[in-house]
Formats: C-alpha cells, structure tokens, sequence
C-alpha cells in the first residue's frame, strides 16, 4: 500500500473502512499493484479490511486485469 504515495494516516483511515472518496483512488492502486504480484483477493481485502466479495466487485467493475 505503501506505494501508492499515500501517507500513514490516510492508510488507517482506508484500514478502518473510511469510504472517503479522496480514498478510492489508493485503494484502485492498491488492488492494481496486489494483482501484479499475485496478492488472492482473500489477502488484498484482508489487508484493507473488506470482504472478498467486495474486493470481486472492484476488480470486476475496475476491470481489473489478471483477476
């Protein structure tokens, strides 16, 4: 997550299931990067608090490729 240039404390705020929209666009970079290097969607919504079927929901409305 680190990687997305997002500070600490905007990364607790996604951590603690913030739905802030300035926080969607992290959470798009996170996924993209996770499915790059292979993260399950089971690890990726774990690691962002949300369940694997709302991380299905962000792959398949992002279009996410490799998913």
């Amino acid at each position: 997550m680190m990687e997305t240039d997002i500070s600490s404390s905007e990364f607790e705020l996604i951590k603690s299931d913030s739905g802030q929209r300035k926080l969607r666009r992290f959470k798009r970079e996170y996924i993209e990067k996770a499915v790059e290097v292979n993260y399950t969607q089971k690890e990726m919504g774990e690691n962002i608090n949300v369940s694997d079927a709302a991380m299905r929901d962000v792959i398949k409305r992002k279009a996410i490729k490799g998913l």
